[in-house]
């Protein structure tokens, strides 16, 4: 599937707004929504990986009370009390994992093969929700797919488009610019967003540092002792000399494997 998603961008790479809605294959096999909060239940789940997004267009969220609290060394973990949100979502409330690549295979898989054909960073969201006609408000800032997991979704702000877009189960949209969206679904609904976050100039020049203390040992080693103007001076001078020694090319691929390894 992430061979697929990578060829559909590559192909509208460059374009403004959105192409019309592509079929997918192995689209409704993602992600089970009754998987979901099972995972909640049985506490596999943790913040700040989900939260509840009310409908309505208002954008606002509704906090989830913790009930139970596991210790585990020096870390404390609050669990999300189920029932509070399975009353939310009966109400017309969207709940939002984010960072789905870090704890479900799944999404993780398609995540780690979509970033290793383009290069990039990818960052993954999903939105379930279970009242027919529970509407949010969505923002995309980044080149981002938009699958439709489980549901129908009827989408409206997507750029160049006129009137509805209906992602029906299955089905997905890329959208290739910055744009502001209302999503309104049909039964329960699960979205799946996949942002691809490409290089920029301020991640390379954190790789070129990177790769400038690593190359020089004199640097590396007595970088703790100087000055901030001594740092400064050499830091620069040694990003200079890297980046006559390093290709274009290079210079992208580790940027994105960096990114790639921030982004889990």
């Amino acid at each position: 599937m992430h061979q697929q998603l990578a060829e559909i961008y590559r192909q509208t790479r460059g374009r403004a707004g959105a192409g019309e809605p592509i079929v997918m294959t192995a689209g409704d096999d993602i992600v089970d929504p009754a998987h979901l909060l099972t995972c909640l239940r049985a506490g596999a789940v943790r913040y700040p990986y989900f939260r509840l997004r009310a409908g309505g267009g208002a954008g606002g969220e509704i906090a989830a009370r913790q009930t139970r609290v596991v210790t585990g060394g020096m870390q404390v973990a609050g669990f999300a009390d189920v029932e509070t949100i399975e009353r939310e979502l009966d109400a017309g409330a969207f709940l939002q994992f984010s960072r789905l690549a870090h704890w479900h295979r799944h999404v993780r898989e398609v995540v780690t093969g979509l970033g290793h054909e383009l290069g990039s960073a990818v960052d993954s969201r999903l939105f379930l929700a279970r009242r027919d006609g529970a509407t949010m408000a969505l923002r995309t800032e980044h080149p981002t797919f938009l699958i439709q997991v489980r549901g129908q979704a009827l989408l409206d702000g997507v750029p160049r488009r006129r009137g509805t877009a209906v992602l029906d189960s299955g089905r997905a949209l890329l959208l290739s610019t910055p744009a502001g969206l209302r999503a309104e679904v049909r039964d329960e609904s699960c979205l799946l967003l996949l942002a691809v976050r490409e290089p920029m100039p301020a991640d390379y020049a954190k790789v070129l540092k990177t790769c400038a203390l690593t190359a020089d040992a004199r640097l590396t080693s007595h970088f703790h002792l100087m000055s901030q103007e001594e740092r400064s001076a050499a830091a620069k001078q040694a990003l200079m000399d890297v980046a006559a020694r390093m290709s274009a090319d290079k210079l992208s691929t580790m940027t994105a494997t960096m990114m790639r390894q921030e982004a889990g």
